[in-house]
């Protein structure tokens, strides 16, 4: 060895380095681990509460005598009635061939999702018109006097809003 060098220096500021980059590696993993999770946390949230919107809409439709759905001009979620405010709902009354929007849907290219089976619920991220949609759906026969009446319950959000809280986290 030569006389100036120190082998246990350099060995223990090898590890101490070693050491070093490890924990750097651990907790970079552990960060996007928990950002990870967050996002997921947020987004099943998320289609919570568009599964709420879509009870909702089955709490205040109704189904008239001649098969029409009925919907009042108001509903507890406010954004419902507002234009342009980033919440849009459909019904489609797959019996009659007629469905009905949210007043936030007036007038908006909104991509409602159909063709959905009774008692299934689809949840998913919709891209359509250079813009992307949390969307969950819903199929349900309606009964009026022994009658079945198919309807596919469609609640969107704009997903820009989910990103806007979601990214105050990161």
């Amino acid at each position: 060895l030569h006389a100036r060098m120190r082998p246990d220096r350099s060995i223990r500021s090898r590890l101490l380095i070693g050491a070093a980059l490890v924990l750097v590696a651990f907790l970079a993993g552990v960060g996007l681990a928990v950002q990870r999770a967050h996002t997921e946390s947020s987004r099943t949230e998320r289609f919570a509460r568009l599964q709420g919107t879509v009870y909702l809409l089955l709490a205040e439709a109704e189904i008239g005598a001649d098969g029409a759905l009925v919907m009042p001009q108001a509903f507890p979620e406010p954004r419902l009635s507002l234009p342009g405010s980033g919440l849009y709902a459909s019904i489609a009354n797959l019996t009659r061939g007629e469905s009905w929007r949210s007043a936030s849907a007036v007038g908006l290219p909104v991509p409602f999702q159909g063709g959905l089976d009774v008692g299934r619920w689809r949840h998913e991220t919709v891209r359509a018109n250079g813009r992307t949609y949390l969307a969950s759906t819903y199929g349900v026969n309606w009964e009026i006097r022994s009658h079945a009446t198919p309807l596919v319950l469609s609640v969107l959000e704009d997903a820009e809003t989910y990103r806007r809280e979601d990214a105050v986290f990161e």
